[in-house]
Protein backbone atom coordinates (compact mmCIF):
# COMPACT_ATOMS: atom_id res chain seq x y z
CA UNK A 1 0.00 0.00 0.00
CA UNK A 2 1.37 3.43 -0.95
CA UNK A 3 2.57 5.61 1.92
CA UNK A 4 2.64 9.40 2.31
CA UNK A 5 4.25 11.65 4.92
CA UNK A 6 2.22 14.77 5.71
CA UNK A 7 2.94 17.26 8.48
CA UNK A 8 -0.55 17.85 9.80
CA UNK A 9 -2.94 16.41 12.37
CA UNK A 10 -4.58 13.27 11.01
CA UNK A 11 -7.79 11.47 11.89
CA UNK A 12 -10.36 13.37 9.84
CA UNK A 13 -10.94 14.25 6.22
CA UNK A 14 -7.95 15.85 4.55
CA UNK A 15 -7.32 17.49 1.18
CA UNK A 16 -4.02 17.05 -0.64
CA UNK A 17 -2.70 19.86 -2.82
CA UNK A 18 0.44 20.80 -4.73
CA UNK A 19 3.26 18.23 -4.56
CA UNK A 20 1.47 15.49 -2.63
CA UNK A 21 -1.59 15.75 -4.88
CA UNK A 22 0.63 15.62 -7.96
CA UNK A 23 2.47 12.57 -6.61
CA UNK A 24 -0.77 10.73 -5.82
CA UNK A 25 -2.62 11.64 -9.00
CA UNK A 26 -0.02 12.03 -11.74
CA UNK A 27 2.97 9.97 -10.56
CA UNK A 28 1.27 7.03 -8.83
CA UNK A 29 -1.90 7.41 -10.94
CA UNK A 30 -4.14 6.46 -8.05
CA UNK A 31 -7.91 6.56 -8.41
CA UNK A 32 -11.05 7.18 -6.36
CA UNK A 33 -11.62 4.24 -4.04
CA UNK A 34 -7.91 3.42 -3.62
CA UNK A 35 -6.59 3.24 -0.05
CA UNK A 36 -3.31 4.71 1.17
CA UNK A 37 -1.39 4.99 4.43
CA UNK A 38 -0.45 8.42 5.74
CA UNK A 39 2.01 9.12 8.56
CA UNK A 40 2.65 12.45 10.25
CA UNK A 41 5.52 11.85 12.68
CA UNK A 42 3.58 10.29 15.55
CA UNK A 43 3.40 6.59 16.50
CA UNK A 44 0.55 5.64 14.17
CA UNK A 45 -0.21 4.65 10.59
CA UNK A 46 -3.42 6.26 9.29
CA UNK A 47 -5.49 4.47 6.68
CA UNK A 48 -7.31 6.74 4.23
CA UNK A 49 -9.52 6.19 1.18
CA UNK A 50 -9.49 8.50 -1.84
CA UNK A 51 -12.94 10.05 -2.09
CA UNK A 52 -12.48 12.64 -4.83
CA UNK A 53 -9.81 13.77 -7.27
CA UNK A 54 -9.88 17.07 -9.15
CA UNK A 55 -7.26 18.79 -11.24
CA UNK A 56 -5.74 20.50 -8.20
CA UNK A 57 -6.78 18.49 -5.11
CA UNK A 58 -7.36 15.01 -3.75
CA UNK A 59 -9.91 14.52 -0.95
CA UNK A 60 -9.25 11.66 1.46
CA UNK A 61 -11.58 10.06 4.01
CA UNK A 62 -10.18 8.69 7.26
CA UNK A 63 -10.84 4.99 7.85
CA UNK A 64 -8.73 3.83 10.80
CA UNK A 65 -5.37 4.05 12.52
CA UNK A 66 -3.03 1.52 14.08
CA UNK A 67 0.24 1.64 15.97
CA UNK A 68 3.24 1.59 13.69
CA UNK A 69 5.40 -1.51 14.19
CA UNK A 70 8.47 -0.32 12.25
CA UNK A 71 9.56 2.47 14.57
CA UNK A 72 12.77 1.73 16.50
CA UNK A 73 12.30 0.09 19.89
CA UNK A 74 15.48 1.56 21.36
CA UNK A 75 17.08 5.00 21.22
CA UNK A 76 20.21 5.03 19.07
CA UNK A 77 22.14 8.23 18.36
CA UNK A 78 24.84 8.80 15.77
CA UNK A 79 27.31 11.71 15.65
CA UNK A 80 28.65 12.33 12.15
CA UNK A 81 31.07 14.99 10.92
CA UNK A 82 29.70 17.39 8.35
CA UNK A 83 30.68 15.87 5.02
CA UNK A 84 29.66 16.59 1.43
CA UNK A 85 25.90 17.20 0.94
CA UNK A 86 25.34 14.15 -1.27
CA UNK A 87 27.11 11.94 1.26
CA UNK A 88 25.01 13.38 4.09
CA UNK A 89 21.85 12.68 2.09
CA UNK A 90 22.94 9.05 1.69
CA UNK A 91 23.71 8.76 5.39
CA UNK A 92 20.37 10.24 6.47
CA UNK A 93 18.36 7.95 4.20
CA UNK A 94 20.23 4.84 5.31
CA UNK A 95 20.24 5.67 9.02
CA UNK A 96 16.51 6.37 8.87
CA UNK A 97 15.91 3.03 7.19
CA UNK A 98 17.81 0.96 9.76
CA UNK A 99 16.13 2.68 12.72
CA UNK A 100 18.49 5.31 14.15
CA UNK A 101 16.59 7.81 16.28
CA UNK A 102 18.77 10.94 16.16
CA UNK A 103 21.66 12.12 13.98
CA UNK A 104 23.90 14.95 15.17
CA UNK A 105 26.02 16.68 12.54
CA UNK A 106 29.18 18.22 13.99
CA UNK A 107 32.01 20.42 12.73
CA UNK A 108 35.57 19.25 13.33
CA UNK A 109 39.00 20.42 12.24
CA UNK A 110 39.00 18.48 8.97
CA UNK A 111 35.26 18.57 8.20
CA UNK A 112 32.91 21.03 6.57
CA UNK A 113 31.45 23.60 8.94
CA UNK A 114 27.88 23.78 7.65
CA UNK A 115 25.02 21.52 6.56
CA UNK A 116 21.45 22.07 5.42
CA UNK A 117 19.70 20.60 8.46
CA UNK A 118 16.20 21.46 7.24
CA UNK A 119 16.78 19.64 3.97
CA UNK A 120 18.24 16.63 5.78
CA UNK A 121 15.18 16.41 8.01
CA UNK A 122 12.94 16.54 4.95
CA UNK A 123 14.95 13.69 3.40
CA UNK A 124 14.39 11.63 6.54
CA UNK A 125 10.64 12.27 6.40
CA UNK A 126 10.42 11.25 2.76
CA UNK A 127 12.44 8.13 3.52
CA UNK A 128 9.66 7.02 5.89
CA UNK A 129 7.51 6.33 2.82
CA UNK A 130 9.89 3.58 1.77
CA UNK A 131 11.09 2.06 5.04
CA UNK A 132 7.75 1.95 6.86
CA UNK A 133 8.48 3.88 10.04
CA UNK A 134 6.18 6.72 11.05
CA UNK A 135 8.55 8.69 13.30
CA UNK A 136 11.46 9.90 11.15
CA UNK A 137 15.08 10.21 12.11
CA UNK A 138 15.69 13.62 13.67
CA UNK A 139 18.72 15.53 12.37
CA UNK A 140 20.41 18.12 14.62
CA UNK A 141 23.31 20.49 14.11
CA UNK A 142 25.65 21.74 13.13
CA UNK A 143 27.20 21.42 16.61
CA UNK A 144 30.79 22.03 17.62
CA UNK A 145 33.04 19.00 18.01
CA UNK A 146 33.42 19.63 21.74
CA UNK A 147 29.64 19.47 22.20
CA UNK A 148 29.70 15.71 21.60
CA UNK A 149 28.66 14.24 24.96
CA UNK A 150 30.66 11.64 26.82
CA UNK A 151 27.94 9.01 26.55
CA UNK A 152 27.82 9.08 22.75
CA UNK A 153 27.30 5.67 21.13
CA UNK A 154 28.66 6.19 17.62
CA UNK A 155 31.01 9.00 16.54
CA UNK A 156 32.14 9.12 12.90
CA UNK A 157 34.76 11.61 11.77
CA UNK A 158 35.25 13.16 8.33
CA UNK A 159 37.19 11.61 5.45
CA UNK A 160 40.38 13.18 6.77
CA UNK A 161 39.87 11.68 10.23
CA UNK A 162 40.25 13.42 13.56
CA UNK A 163 43.16 15.69 14.42
CA UNK A 164 45.51 14.62 17.23
CA UNK A 165 43.94 17.15 19.59
CA UNK A 166 40.48 15.82 18.76
CA UNK A 167 41.60 12.25 19.41
CA UNK A 168 42.92 13.32 22.81
CA UNK A 169 39.65 15.09 23.60
CA UNK A 170 37.60 12.01 22.71
CA UNK A 171 39.82 9.90 24.92
CA UNK A 172 39.46 12.34 27.82
CA UNK A 173 35.65 12.12 27.71
CA UNK A 174 35.71 8.33 27.51
CA UNK A 175 35.11 7.82 23.80
CA UNK A 176 38.11 5.65 23.02
CA UNK A 177 36.68 2.30 21.92
CA UNK A 178 37.07 1.56 18.23
CA UNK A 179 34.56 -0.58 16.35
CA UNK A 180 36.09 -2.91 13.78
CA UNK A 181 34.27 -2.53 10.45
CA UNK A 182 36.46 -4.73 8.28
CA UNK A 183 39.79 -4.33 6.55
CA UNK A 184 38.62 -2.04 3.76
CA UNK A 185 38.67 1.76 3.89
CA UNK A 186 35.14 3.13 4.19
CA UNK A 187 33.69 6.49 3.31
CA UNK A 188 32.31 8.40 6.29
CA UNK A 189 28.69 7.80 5.32
CA UNK A 190 29.37 4.08 4.78
CA UNK A 191 31.11 3.82 8.15
CA UNK A 192 28.15 5.50 9.84
CA UNK A 193 25.72 3.00 8.29
CA UNK A 194 27.92 -0.01 9.06
CA UNK A 195 28.51 1.00 12.68
CA UNK A 196 24.86 1.86 13.27
CA UNK A 197 23.73 -1.44 11.73
CA UNK A 198 25.94 -3.43 14.08
CA UNK A 199 24.76 -1.37 17.04
CA UNK A 200 21.08 -1.68 16.11
CA UNK A 201 21.39 -5.45 15.60
CA UNK A 202 22.86 -5.86 19.08
CA UNK A 203 20.50 -3.47 20.86
CA UNK A 204 17.24 -4.45 19.15
CA UNK A 205 18.08 -8.13 19.00
CA UNK A 206 17.39 -8.55 15.30
CA UNK A 207 16.49 -12.06 14.24
CA UNK A 208 15.01 -13.65 11.13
Amino acid sequence: MKRFFIEMKLGGEIVLQDGEHHHLCNVLRMRVGDEIIIVCGDEFDYLYKIEKITKTTSTLRFISKKKNEQNPSVQTDVYLASIKPDALHTAVTGLNEIGVSDLYIFASEFSLKTANIEKLNNIAKQSCKQCGRSIPLRVHGVIDFKEIPANSEIVIGPEGGFSENEKKHLSRIGINTRMYLGKRILRAETAALAAATLMMKEREGWSR
